[in-house]
């Protein structure tokens, strides 16, 4: 578990309660998830927003909100498997606070370009995904409509479309 992650406790009522459990399936799913050791965090870049600093030497469950809220221009940055690597820890650091602009900012960069998830720069990540990690970011993705209305509706249907594949 992400340390100081309570994804949604603290939220009462159904709410909470898929939150709570929205968290587990990410734990869950992504439990097996590694990095190899030296693997390149950033792509090359004149600057990675600290991507390369802030998560060298790192797991995906060693961060949390605090840590991430100024940070999800990263996500940017990421190589597709760095991304995918430290994608449980952005998911579970938005479900700590859901009504927040960095949850908002986190689902609206997990959105395809255009509604099209075979675009080269959204398919580098997406596809690396197993099945049951597409449908978390896809529930997670449902949840985040619900609560900022940013996430279209068309788009989410399109990627489940596409998450089995």
């Amino acid at each position: 578990m992400v340390e100081g992650s309570s994804c949604g406790q603290g939220q009462g009522g159904p709410r909470g309660l898929a939150l709570t459990l929205l968290g587990s399936q990410i734990r869950e799913v992504f439990s097996a998830a590694a990095l190899r050791a030296g693997e390149p965090i950033a792509i090359e870049t004149f600057d990675d927003e600290g991507a390369d600093e802030h998560f060298a030497l790192t797991h995906w469950r060693d961060h949390g909100y605090a840590g991430l809220k100024d940070l999800t221009p990263c996500l940017s940055f990421f190589t597709p498997n760095a991304f995918c690597f430290f994608l449980p820890a952005y998911l579970l650091a938005a479900l700590d606070e859901p009504g927040s602009w960095f949850a908002g900012d986190v689902a609206s960069r997990l959105v395809p370009p255009k509604n099209d998830p075979s675009r080269l720069s959204y398919a580098a990540w997406w596809t690396r995904l197993t099945r049951d990690q597409r449908a978390v970011v896809v529930s997670f993705l449902k949840l985040m409509q619900s609560t900022h209305g940013a996430v279209p509706e068309a788009d989410i249907a399109g990627l489940e479309a596409h998450r089995v594949a």
